[in-house]
């Protein structure tokens, strides 16, 4: 008889993986949880911090189980329901995004949780992802949120964190995206550059000039 026969994987159902994964990320995290939109919150200042989570359309109880994890950020001075009312907000909408950051798992874009030793795999690499990237880029904030604010001006940090301009601009000044906004302009394929003529002009065929977007500001805003 074999002793050390290796202990059988448990299959799991959508609810039984996502309870364990929201129970075990709480305890470890300490943020707010809200269930209803499967997110971890945290707020400083105007900034909400939100680690959110997503399920695949295609999971299947006891067959397949995929989720998706990225930490947001929502600048709540920009989600006026009203444009001309001061202190009624709406969170978490195209306006108010300003970074976004997608967690990975070491191969493709979902993180697999379909067995019992999958989804304490995957706990243990999202909360080690926690502790290296979302838990210390929230302290820098509430350490001391002018500093950390013009600390996005970094480019690696901007890039990382897929920062709104917008966002440096109002909170840190102009003299903190002036420099990031001519490389990004830089970078652009002379099509676009082409696009931005045309936008200057009147055009709205593309998503980038009718939605909030790094360039559409810079060029709304006279910065290129």
């Amino acid at each position: 008889m074999n002793f050390f026969k290796k202990k059988a994987k448990i299959l799991l159902s959508v609810e039984e993986a996502k309870d364990r994964l929201y129970r075990e990320v709480s305890e470890h995290l300490g943020w707010k949880f809200l269930k209803s939109q499967q997110s971890f919150k945290k707020v400083v200042n105007n900034l909400v911090f939100e680690i959110q989570f997503y399920s695949s359309k295609w999971n299947s109880s006891n067959e397949n189980i995929e989720i998706q994890c990225e930490l947001r950020l929502w600048c709540k001075k920009f989600d006026k329901i009203d444009k001309n009312c001061t202190d009624i907000y709406k969170e978490n909408n195209i306006h108010s995004s300003v970074g976004f950051y997608a967690f990975t798992p070491p191969a493709g874009s979902w993180w697999n949780v379909t067995y019992d030793t999958d989804l304490s795999d995957v706990i243990k690499q999202l909360c080690d992802q926690f502790d290296e990237i979302a838990i210390p880029f929230y302290n820098q904030f509430e350490t001391d949120f002018d500093k950390a604010v013009q600390m996005l001006s970094d480019e690696k940090i901007f890039n990382q964190y897929n920062i709104s301009f917008k966002f440096i601009d109002h909170y840190a000044g102009r003299d903190y995206i002036v420099e990031l906004a001519q490389k990004y302009y830089n970078s652009l394929s002379s099509v676009c550059k082409q696009d931005i003529v045309n936008y200057k002009n009147g055009a709205t065929d593309k998503s980038w000039m009718i939605n909030p977007s790094n360039l559409k500001y810079i060029i709304d805003n006279g910065i290129i």
